[in-house]
């Protein structure tokens, strides 16, 4: 038996990703396990099955990749309470899909949210560390965090 070598440049010209069966296009290879694909731009929300050859000729097992509009964040109401937390706070903008795994981000604190509809999520904000601004984001799918520039306020608690 002898070892197989594949020379990296016929490697790489036989290396294609597919989406769809439609478009056919080269991957970065990053490593023996991994490799990049810039997706094919859509203006729809579908799934597409997502294969990958090292030959062009044998496909993996096809994967499916869904697009979907990301969510914009215009605006937080109310956008500002107090550094110990438990604002319910709604989120208003667009793109918002009832997903289970809604997340709202409040400077480095993520915190669950729910689905109102289609322009509207609320959640609960966390403790604050500090008085002041900070960073709100929006997750409907992943890790992908959108939150357009808009800030949350955290004030002191007032003395009664």
């Amino acid at each position: 038996m002898y070892p197989f070598h594949q020379s990296k440049p016929d490697f790489y010209n036989r290396t294609f990703v597919s989406f769809g069966g439609e478009h056919k296009m080269r991957p970065m290879l990053h490593n023996s396990t991994d490799a990049y694909v810039i997706t094919p731009a859509t203006y729809k929300e579908d799934c597409d099955e997502v294969g990958l050859t090292f030959n062009d000729q044998e496909w993996t097992n096809y994967v499916l990749f869904c697009y979907y509009a990301p969510p914009y964040v215009f605006r937080l109401v109310p956008n500002f309470g107090t550094v110990k937390g438990g604002t319910n706070v709604t989120v208003i903008g667009a793109n918002f899909k009832d997903k289970p795994n809604i997340r709202c981000k409040f400077g480095g604190k993520i915190v669950p949210g729910h689905f109102i509809n289609s322009s509207s999520v609320w959640c609960i904000t966390p403790q604050g560390n500090h008085t002041g601004y900070v960073d709100f984001g929006l997750a409907i799918v992943g890790d992908d965090f959108s939150g357009d520039n808009i800030r949350y306020l955290y004030t002191e608690v007032p003395i009664v």
